[in-house]
């Protein structure tokens, strides 16, 4: 309860009674639509000078780097010992298939300054708890990928020896990409109309995608101490999408890819059967898991999925 009031009272410091009484009445009367088009308003309002620059810069003169972007960024603020044992999975198997000249880096809280700049007030507020780890960690991966390039990959996404077909590129800024809502429920689905997905993202370094989120969160955060949403990165990509003309273009650009993006975490708790899998793995890279949840072994006396993978990581 005490908990719950101080969210409330940063609620109406940072945006006012009528704004509040809008947004908890629209949020847990689960009104999504008039939810998320109040938050969008708000964000596009608290963001117009960082659309307007970007609308009026010639991107087309700037330099973008040009050099591979061969790191792979994977992060588990605690390290890796103190991983799930799903983002174990993920992340051992990641490590066997990465090709040579492609350097995997474990992001910690003991090595994150190594690769990325990070705001004072960010670290201070992080260190608060005005900000929790994953809010940190969407800051984070748009520092890396606008500081560094290279491919942030969400620590609780199975790739197969295919994946590099998809980053392996020239592309300026890439992600995985259906074109069209997997699932109606999902909030961060309806943001992205899965024209992106902020838990796979590759870029050069330097690239004005990762560079708008980067600059919009660390903004947002030295003004507020309540966080409007949990997809306020998303939300940053969709407002950079419909307002800026050459980020509209980029993520048109990116083909469509990895059709069953979010179909291995639907039969997880099911019989392995060697036909689905060669299916999936035909034309899709990359699985978006969870490791929120514990997986069973076996179904009816076989090996399930989650067992498969398990195998194939060699985790016991």
């Amino acid at each position: 309860m005490k908990n719950r009031l101080h969210k409330l009272s940063l609620l109406i410091k940072d945006f006012g009674i009528l704004f509040c009484l809008k947004y908890c009445y629209y949020k847990y009367t689960r009104k999504t639509d008039s939810y998320l088009n109040l938050v969008y308003k708000y964000l596009e309002k608290f963001f117009a000078n960082e659309i307007n620059d970007f609308k009026q810069r010639d991107f087309d003169r700037e330099q973008i780097s040009t050099e591979p972007s061969n790191k792979i960024w994977v992060c588990w603020w605690q390290g890796f010992d103190k991983m799930p044992i799903l983002c174990k999975i993920c992340y051992s198997h990641l490590k066997e298939i990465i090709p040579s000249n492609f350097e995997l880096v474990l992001i910690t809280k003991d090595n994150y300054a190594q690769y990325a700049n990070i705001p004072t007030h960010i670290i201070e507020k992080l260190e608060d708890n005005v900000l929790n780890v994953t809010q940190f960690s969407d800051i984070l991966r748009n520092a890396l990928l606008y500081h560094n390039g290279g491919t942030w990959i969400d620590s609780s996404i199975w790739c197969n020896e295919h994946f590099i077909d998809y980053i392996n590129n020239n592309a300026t800024f890439w992600s995985a990409k259906l074109g069209h809502i997997d699932d109606p429920h999902v909030t961060g689905q309806r943001i992205s109309q899965c024209m992106w997905s902020s838990f796979l993202m590759h870029g050069k370094k330097g690239n004005p995608v990762s560079e708008f989120v980067y600059k919009c969160m660390c903004k947002y955060f030295q003004e507020h101490e309540y966080t409007i949403d949990y997809f306020l990165q998303n939300i940053s990509i969709r407002l950079a999408y419909l307002h800026i003309p050459h980020i509209h273009e980029i993520i048109e650009n990116i083909p469509n890819s990895n059709p069953h993006l979010y179909d291995l975490y639907r039969v997880m708790d099911d019989a392995f059967e060697e036909e689905t899998w060669q299916k999936y793995n035909a034309d899709t890279s990359f699985f978006k898991l969870t490791q929120k949840r514990p997986y069973p072994e076996t179904a009816n006396g076989k090996p399930t999925f989650y067992s498969h993978l398990k195998q194939l990581a060699n985790i016991k």
